[in-house]
């Protein structure tokens, strides 16, 4: 299942993998960990296949969208049937799946789903409770200016791998940050 992600549709690159390598590395081996924005499960099935090579079967990983193209549903289904109950896909918007998780209670969440600045906005503001270490996402790029914007708001100093960003949302002592402005780790 290495690469497999590879012959998956979409426009996640080698370079955007860069952060699923590194969000596979640090967390621990029993967490949960949410994609938001799934389409094909290209990103996701990186993430699982990343999280193999670490060794982490036990890492639980949601896939949140609403499908508003009916036939790629089926299309992500098969594309993670190689990793079983390990991915749950969750068909529906994603405000409303947020609920389903408690403040605290993912270990990072993948933001890659409506684009306008307003719902990325929006996205960031109730899936950020969620985490307790890692908040990231794709398509930080000029192409989409409001998820640029959104991210800027929220992160003072994001790191950026292609075109994806990511947040630690830890402190120095390991405590969870709160609200925006937070300052990110070094990319590596």
């Amino acid at each position: 299942m290495i690469q497999k992600w590879l012959h998956v549709g979409g426009r996640f690159s080698k370079r955007d993998a860069e952060i699923y390598r590194t969000w596979a590395r640090d967390c621990p081996s029993e967490c949960i960990i949410v994609e938001v924005g799934v389409a094909r499960g290209r990103s996701l099935s990186c993430l699982m296949s990343e999280l193999d090579i670490q060794g982490k079967d036990r890492v639980l990983v949601y896939g949140v969208d609403c499908w508003n193209w009916p036939e790629l549903f089926p299309v992500a289904a098969a594309n993670l049937a190689p990793w079983g109950r390990r991915t749950r896909l969750i068909h529906c918007e994603s405000v409303i799946a947020s609920r389903l998780f408690q403040a605290g209670g993912v270990w990072g969440v993948f933001i890659d789903a409506n684009h306008d600045y307003d719902a990325f906005k929006e996205d960031i503001e109730v899936w950020s409770p969620k985490a307790t270490h890692r908040l990231g996402g794709h398509d930080y790029s000029a192409t989409f200016p409001g998820v640029v914007r959104a991210v800027d708001e929220y992160a003072s100093v994001p790191v950026i791998r292609g075109d994806t960003w990511d947040v630690d949302l830890r402190r120095a002592d390991g405590s969870r940050r709160s609200g925006g402005g937070l300052e990110c780790s070094q990319a590596e």
